[in-house]
Formats: C-alpha cells, structure tokens, sequence
C-alpha cells in the first residue's frame, strides 16, 4: 500500500478542507426528526447512553463497539506476527473476541434485529436512521483518502455521538446560494479500524485532521478535535504566529532560487493566521483553560463551516476535474473570507511541496497552488509577503476576478 503523509498533521488542522472527495457515494446521513433527548454526559465504560427516543440504540452500539475492537485487536496481532515472524499470540485475543460477538448478537436478537454480525451496517443504519444523538457515518478522512487513492472500497463503521442539528441553512457564494445542513461531533464512539490504529499508536502515517467533515450536504464540525487540539495548534503558537510575517521576510531576502517552498508557504499561513486570530487572541488570554478552548473552537469552527459549505457549491463525488474544482471553490472561500481562505491554501500547498516522493495526497493541494497563482496574478503580487501585507477587501475584489474569467 503506497504511504500516506500529510506533512506536519498537528498544524495541517489549522490549514486543511473539511472534506475529501468519496468515489464510491455512500447515503448520506439523514437529520433526525425535530426531537431532542436529554443532554447526557458519555459513560465511562461503554462511553454510549442511550436517550429516551432510542432505548436500544446505546446498548446494542457499545456491544458492536467491544466486538469490533476485539476484531480489530486480533487482526493487529496477526500482523505484529507475522512482521516479526513468531507465532501470533491469540491466547486470551481469540475467546474475547468470541465472546463479545456473542453479546452482541444475543443484543441484536433480543432487539428483534437481524443477529448476523455481518450484517451489521444495514442494522446499525436502520436503528440510528432518525436518531438525534447517534449518527453511523462510513470510514473516516484516513481510510478515505486511502480509498480515493487505491480505487477499492475500505471497510469501516463508525458511530459519532452529535449535538445542536441545523437544518435548511443557507451560504452566500459567487454561484448563487448553498444549502446545508451542520451538526457538532462531540465524540467517536465508535471508530473504524483505521481510526482504532491511529489511537492505538500503530497507525505510523499522518493523519488528516479534519475540523470539518463532509458527507452528503451535511456537515460534521468537529469540536471534540478541535477543542482538543487548541493549546498546539493555537495557543502554544503565539509567539511562532506573531513571527511568521518576519520570518517569511527572512526567507525572502535570503532566497537564491525562484519559486515557492514550503517553508515561505508555511510562515505565510502562519502569518495570516496572525492577522485572523490577533484580536481573538486578546479577547481569550486571561480566560481559564475550558473557556479559552471553547472560544476558539467558536471562531475557528465558524469558519471552518463556512468554507466548507462554500466548496459545496463547487466540489462534489463525481466532479471531474477536482484540481480545477477545488481552485475554485478556495477562490470563492476567499472572496467571503480571505484570510482563512488564503492562509489554507498556503498550508495546503506546504503540505505537497514537503510530502516524500510518492506520498498520496489529495488534489485540493494542486488546486491550492493554482488558487494562490489566480490571486496573486489579480493583484499584480510578486511575492507571497505582498499577498500576506494585502488589504482584505483587495483580497476578496481579486479572488471575484480571478472567478470571472
């Protein structure tokens, strides 16, 4: 399997798009019914409570969860074996993973659902189809770019507990309106195997963080990600985004070859996130840890949201040409919003020029590049430091031009 490298992951969640682009169209998940269940904090074994609209949904969830990560366990031995060539040791892996499949399908009988195991996706999106806390979505943005890359379908589950449904929501882009619909993740309960590794510690790739996921014309805002991330992306980052203006000028006056690299691209975005953040910066400071996390995740997922939305107009499965789609959609981002639109793209464009040869990556990184070229071209900019110093509605008067031809 070719190797998946998003250069610098823990920054790359400050300057990635909340999406990948699916070949294979999976349904999209439904917004429940206007209902509402209590507000009920994650148990501390299974981590699934089941609210007053969906008895059965908690349980029989937790007991796909055990059965699947017992499987997951068993399969991460075989493989650990068969790398070190020694016996696999399945001791105690195989009868726990025997019994929680037990479980759950004693769980699904007595439910009154289909109790075969394999059967299980068509199950879980049967019970949790109008739920409103519990939502199945398929293979996470790692397993999916993978899947992009390969051309064959990866197999994943995963249960995300939501909050605050918003429906028939609209955005203004340069095409006309948008419509969507968002929710917050506030936690993954259940992860597929790709995400299992990843927590688990053998996933040895990057790993896209995606503060936004897209799936059908909803959107996933991922503050559980975010809220966690706050402190190293953001706030034990001050002094590195007070700098990046400087330090892109240093590597400037220095620079013998022509064109752009990494480092420029990644002081740029540094240096707009600076002019994005400052005033939030001072308004959070002196807050307590839980509020100062909160207050970013407010401001970053209101962005993060709004350019999601925005590439709706412009990028969906089965789009042909995603390079071009994807230009146009950051184009249109930062036409709204040009200093998140712009310092994205630069982070985009980082990650390829610094990702090893043969890395998989996805194509919003070339329409990342020819987004940045549209702009500075519009603007008459020959450096990255005079697109960084541009005034922000100079910025959105070129992206509508760079739109319009």
């Amino acid at each position: 399997m070719a190797r998946l490298l998003v250069s610098g992951f823990l920054l790359a969640a400050l300057c990635t798009l909340g999406a990948c682009t699916n070949p294979h169209r999976r349904p999209e998940p439904r917004p429940p019914a206007d209902t509402a269940g209590p507000d009920v904090a994650p148990a501390e074994t299974a981590r699934v409570v089941p609210h007053a609209g969906s008895v059965q949904a908690g349980p029989i969830v937790a007991a796909a969860r055990t059965w699947l990560y017992r499987s997951y366990d068993l399969k991460l031995e075989l493989d650990a074996a068969t790398k070190a060539a020694r016996a696999p040791q399945l001791e105690a892996l195989q009868p726990a993973q025997a019994a929680a499949r037990a479980a759950l399908v004693t769980r699904l009988r007595a439910a009154g659902l289909d109790p075969d195991p394999g059967h299980l996706a068509n199950t879980l999106r049967g019970l949790l189809q109008d739920d409103p806390e519990l939502v199945l979505l398929g293979p996470g943005p790692l397993a999916r770019y993978l899947e992009a890359a390969s051309g064959e379908e990866l197999p994943g589950l995963r249960v995300v507990r939501v909050q605050g449904w918003r429906r028939q929501l609209l955005v203004d882009t340069p095409v006309g309106s948008q419509s969507y619909a968002a929710v917050e993740v506030v936690e993954v309960v259940l992860e597929d195997e790709l995400g299992y590794r990843v927590r688990r510690g053998v996933w040895r790739g990057g790993v896209p963080l995606t503060p936004v996921e897209v799936h059908g014309s909803t959107l996933f805002l991922r503050r559980d990600t975010v809220e966690e991330l706050a402190e190293l992306l953001f706030f034990g980052r001050i002094a590195e985004l007070q700098q990046g203006r400087t330090r892109l000028q240093e590597l400037l006056a220095g620079e013998a070859a022509e064109g752009i690299d990494a480092g420029l691209l990644a002081a740029a975005k540094d240096a707009l996130r600076w002019r994005q953040y400052a005033s939030l910066y001072e308004r959070l400071q002196d807050l307590p840890d839980a509020e100062r996390r909160a207050g970013f995740a407010d401001a970053f997922l209101a962005a993060e949201e709004r350019r999601a939305a925005i590439r709706l107009a412009f990028v969906r499965d089965g789009t042909a040409d995603l390079v071009a789609a994807e230009a146009v959609a950051l184009l249109a981002a930062m036409a709204a919003d040009p200093l998140d639109a712009l310092a994205v793209a630069c982070g985009l464009r980082a990650q390829v020029l610094a990702a090893p040869e043969g890395s998989i990556l996805p194509p919003v990184g070339d329409g990342a590049a020819a987004a940045i070229a549209a702009l500075a071209s519009e603007l008459g900019s020959r450096t990255l430091l005079e697109l960084v110093d541009a005034e922000v509605e100079a910025l959105q008067a070129a992206a509508l031009r760079a739109l319009g031809e």
